[in-house]
């Protein structure tokens, strides 16, 4: 219907083909219904997505860039590759990448509408992903998560990130960080919040708003 979510670029790997996604550099998906922007299914078999260009909603709980395994799939080392240099533009619940058991690079901009009234998790990696971020900058609003990982390998090593009202990092189930960005200020809330996971901030300094709380640590580190 006209109002019904849809995905702007549906792709899936098979034995015999292993697919590969480009929106380049000033191509735009819209997604007025909330929806999906590119879509990688069975990611164990392997492609790639890259987003150079944009991808907007703004609508609530959409998803940028969505990869996942087929049913029948099973944990290996990460065969798809996510590469995002572009805009991802979200509104409310909406996730700019999602993706299990895949290797995520971002150096662009993913970001929410309304940071006041709005939040998002901007990148999400699980099942044993890798996640990288060199650059870029990130917004994610009141209660927002700007990296979450779930058994996952985190190298966070630039980047602009807004992150005052919501978390910066949540790592949970064996997560392992490594954090190197220049001049990162928290926000009045937990800053990273690790769930029996680790973290090595390589001997770098951040600063921590009056009201909040730099790493909060649950369970074994």
């Amino acid at each position: 219907s006209e109002s019904s979510a849809g995905i702007g670029i549906l792709a899936e790997s098979s034995a015999d083909n292993i697919t590969s996604v480009i929106n380049d550099s000033g191509a735009v998906i819209e997604m007025p219904y909330a929806g999906i922007g590119i879509y990688l299914d069975s990611l164990e078999l392997g492609g790639s997505i890259i987003n150079a260009g944009t991808i907007v909603s703004s609508q609530a709980d959409a998803l940028g860039i969505y990869a996942k395994m087929s049913a029948s799939g099973s944990l290996a080392t990460p065969a798809a590759t996510i590469t995002n240099t572009g805009d991802i533009k979200l509104s409310d619940n909406g996730f700019g990448i999602f993706a299990d058991n895949s290797i995520i690079t971002n150096s662009g901009t993913i970001t929410v509408d309304d940071p006041v009234l709005n939040s998002i998790i901007a990148i999400y990696g699980g099942r044993s992903s890798q996640i990288t971020n060199t650059g870029g900058s990130i917004s994610v609003g009141e209660g927002g998560i700007a990296f979450y990982g779930d058994n996952t390998e985190m190298i966070i090593s630039g980047g602009t990130f807004s992150t005052e009202n919501g978390t910066l990092i949540y790592g949970e189930n064996g997560t392992k960080i490594i954090y190197t960005a220049e001049g990162t200020t928290l926000g009045n809330k937990i800053g990273i919040y690790l769930d029996q996971s680790k973290i090595d901030f390589g001997g770098k300094n951040f600063s921590v708003a009056d009201s909040g709380s730099a790493v909060y640590l649950l369970g074994a580190n």
